[in-house]
């Protein structure tokens, strides 16, 4: 009930349209009557009917149309309306509605007088359309939603409306696109936005989300031309060049239009192209596949990458040959025909080989987002499983096709056998671009010209879906990674838990008592803290595990490792430089007594004053409105960082996610989230004993000193439970000076530390956390040869930065220039 009376106008809204719709026509719309009344087409436009740019908004042409409406209206107003008012919502209403069809208008009257194609082809259409005035609404409303909504709201927004007007490309698409960007315009000026374009930095989390997103919106496209009443847009050239141009079928009464395909032009496309329903399974089976690719980057599978750019650059292909090389060697070509009748139409074409291009470019451009690869024994199985279907049909479709020959007309022979195979498994709309050079008549053939497409794309969906659940992390398998967590239960060091991260590789000793993590890079083996389990003998399990590195031509690394393992490793001869500080606090000895805990103190009357609680679980026990706001305090983090984010020994969003990490939450007495921590659990003989800080994120705008609130309630916490100790973790290059001798390596270091102070902070994160006056343990980096060293920086700056590319060196630099 609360929310119904903050949408007082979306309520009104929805009842004008439901009203307006059963008053006028609820199953198949307005009369043509008043369709031509209320609705806007440039020929009465400017003559008569000026009211039609008002009464626009609130018809529908269906009960289809109503319904989507309805719904939209529901979601996209309501959001709006929550997000700045009722005011704020009927005004962005009303003016990106009034605007978007002024200027569409506009655009069309311009194009028309220009005798450009697409504006005269539709300049006598009547428009009613409520999405454009909803949608934009909601585009105004993104500029007071968070960093997170705001850009997920306005990609959506921009991939929809974009692709309705690339493959249906009706004057209402044109609309739908204008109130979308004069929104994100009109709501940039209302919160005082600077309007600018930046490439926008996103955690992975994020970019798998926006990408799988606009991959499943913009696979929907050619389903849009299907169902479109006209088809218009820039990448449906089936629309175009169909007109006037099939050849008389069943009715030769009927041809098909450009304004619309009807029955007996369907019958007439089925019968010209040799194919019935076949040509609607071998249009939908490859958007089936990708939207099994877009699933797929959602889940960051790797392999859904190259899946969705092979598919998106195939159609590329196809558009180029079928319209672009057929033309120019085949006289009798249709899209020859329609270029030279229509020149710009050649613009089109154009568009049909680009787009598709771009957008497997933008997508492969992004992979490193996607961490999650095949293995190589799922990759293996794909390969061969598409080449043996592959070959199958390719046999059977010549022999049958051999043995059958007098059944198609014209009679054929291997050659066109031959020649027409690949066009089995090529969509009609790039078919139409040529005339046939024969077709099947009898049941046999039929089948067989018919079916030995759709099956071999079947058979690629479903190899492709058995690939995606196959898909691992970067080296070890499911069952790797299940030992290493009974392992990492038996014994482990206060640093260990991130070797359970997606990434690295698992090697186990002969006993199965041991364990180490590691991720090969750059040739050097770079392990992720100390080994776990409980080994019998420590030194023969390194060795080892030396000995299997050096079988595979890897240099060891250990790295971030405490005291009792360095040692053992310098007995053998190896080197060791400090690489952090590891802040440990006793819970035992947990008391904020006296002057030194006066900032920690003030921290917590703050918080008790403002009403701010720590709850405690883990991310599935929390409610999505927590969630969601978890992931927006840390996208802003990563947003305002325009870096990537550190990975290796660092958790991001997606590490939260685990069911044995801890998450302390700092919420207000409103329900909203002041900060949120990650506490990475560590165990012995199976017993739980003790917590390590992990993920650290406070919002921007919060409450001060919320952090060291959070910090103190997990201490008190720890001490309740009776944990043996609470590891604030260490801070990456931040070491306190001891007075011993500094190696070169250790001045090395503290170098590289002062030079990315500006931008991750490394120091300031270790003073910060000697607030809580813990004990400091440091994490060692040990390495075989000081000769490998340069190779072992290398590597380690690519564990923690595997995506560092131009772009983000470049901000890089100029963050700490």
């Amino acid at each position: 009930m609360t929310f119904l009376r903050r949408v007082p106008f979306t309520i009104v809204l929805i009842a004008i349209l439901l009203g307006v719709s059963m008053a006028t026509g609820p199953i198949y719309g307005p009369s043509a009557f008043v369709r031509n009344l209320v609705g806007i087409d440039l020929d009465t436009i400017f003559q008569r009917e000026w009211w039609s740019i008002l009464t626009a908004s609130f018809f529908v042409q269906n009960v289809g149309q109503l319904i989507v409406v309805v719904l939209a209206a529901a979601v996209c107003v309501g959001v709006a309306e929550w997000l700045m008012g009722t005011r704020g919502t009927v005004f962005a209403f009303v003016l990106t509605g009034l605007l978007a069809f002024a200027v569409g208008l506009g655009a069309q009257a311009i194009g028309t007088a220009a005798g450009e194609y697409w504006a005269t082809a539709v300049k006598s259409l009547d428009t009613t359309d409520p999405l454009s005035p909803i949608l934009g609404a909601l585009a105004v409303a993104s500029s007071f939603a968070s960093v997170l909504w705001r850009r997920r709201i306005i990609i959506l927004l921009l991939a929809f409306t974009t692709v309705f007007l690339f493959y249906s490309g009706q004057p209402s698409d044109l609309y739908r696109v204008l109130a979308v960007l004069i929104g994100m315009t009109v709501g940039a000026v209302l919160t005082r936005r600077r309007v600018h374009l930046v490439r926008w930095t996103s955690s992975h989390h994020e970019a798998r989300v926006l990408l799988a997103s606009v991959s499943t919106i913009f696979a929907l496209g050619p389903v849009i031309t299907l169902v479109s009443h006209g088809r218009f847009g820039l990448l449906s050239p089936l629309g175009m060049f169909i007109t006037n141009g099939m050849p008389r079928g069943r009715s030769s009464s009927s041809s098909c239009s450009i304004s619309g395909v009807g029955k007996v032009c369907t019958e007439q496309l089925g019968s010209h192209a040799g194919q019935g329903f076949s040509a609607i399974v071998l249009a939908i089976l490859p958007l089936l596949v990708i939207l099994a690719g877009s699933y797929g980057l959602l889940m960051g599978r790797r392999a859904a990458v190259y899946a969705v750019a092979a598919i998106a650059s195939t159609d590329s292909l196809l558009a180029a040959f079928y319209f672009g090389v057929v033309p120019a060697i085949g006289p009798t070509s249709r899209v020859a025909d329609r270029v030279i009748q229509s020149p710009e139409f050649a613009f089109w074409i154009g568009a049909n080989v680009v787009v598709p291009l771009a957008f497997a470019a933008v997508l492969l451009s992004q992979r490193r987002h996607f961490s999650i690869r095949a293995t190589a024994l799922s990759r293996r199985r794909f390969v061969l499983t598409i080449g043996i279907a592959l070959a199958a049909a390719f046999g059977t479709y010549l022999a049958a096709g051999w043995i059958l020959r007098d059944l198609f007309r014209p009679k054929v022979d291997i050659l066109d056998l031959l020649v027409d195979f690949p066009q089995r498994f090529i969509p009609l709309s790039f078919l139409l671009a040529e005339r046939r050079s024969f077709v099947p008549t009898e049941t046999l053939t039929r089948l067989l010209y018919h079916g030995i497409g759709p099956l071999l794309w079947t058979t690629i969906l479903v190899a492709l879906i058995i690939l995606l659940r196959n898909s691992s992390s970067l080296h070890s398998r499911p069952a790797e990674s299940t030992e290493f967590r009974r392992l990492l239960h038996e014994g482990s060091g206060s640093m260990a838990f991130p070797a359970t991260w997606r990434g690295n590789g698992y090697w186990f000793d002969a006993g199965r008592s041991c364990a180490i993590a590691y991720r090969v890079v750059n040739g050097c083996a770079v392990t992720t803290s100390e080994p776990v389990g409980n080994p019998g003998d420590a030194r023969d399990s390194l060795g080892q595990f030396l000995r299997f590195c050096d079988a595979n031509a890897w240099t060891p690394v250990f790295y971030g490792i405490h005291h009792d393992w360095a040692a053992l490793l310098v007995d053998i001869g190896w080197s060791t430089t400090v690489v952090a500080e590891e802040t440990i606090i006793s819970p035992a000895a947990w008391d904020m007594t006296g002057k030194k805990w006066q900032d920690v103190r003030s921290s917590i009357n703050r918080a008790a004053r403002e009403g701010v609680q720590v709850t405690w679980g883990t991310w599935a026990a929390f409610s999505p409105k927590i969630t969601n706001q978890i992931a927006e305090i840390s996208e802003l983090w990563v947003v305002e960082k325009k870096l990537p984010e550190l990975g290796f020994t660092l958790g991001g969003l997606d590490e939260l996610r685990d069911s044995d990490v801890l998450l302390g939450v700092a919420i207000d007495e409103s329900g909203h989230v002041q900060a949120v921590t990650s506490w990475m659990p560590t165990w012995s003989q199976g017993v739980l004993i003790g917590h390590t800080l992990d993920f650290m994120r406070r919002r921007a705008d919060g409450m001060n000193g919320v952090m060291e609130f959070v910090i103190a309630e997990a201490a008190a916490r720890a001490k309740r439970d009776g944990l043996r100790f609470l590891s604030l973790s260490g801070a990456p290059l931040a070491v306190v000076p001891n007075g011993e001798h500094e190696t070169p390596v250790d001045r090395i270091l503290a170098a590289l530390g002062k030079v990315l102070e500006p931008v991750y902070g490394f120091q300031s994160l270790l003073n910060f956390k000697q607030k809580f006056q813990p004990q400091l343990a440091p994490l060692y980096m040990a390495y075989p040869d000081a000769v490998s060293l340069p190779a072992i920086a290398i590597a380690i700056s690519r564990c923690y930065l595997p995506d560092l590319g131009l772009r983000e060196s470049a901000s890089l630099l100029r963050t700490l220039r």
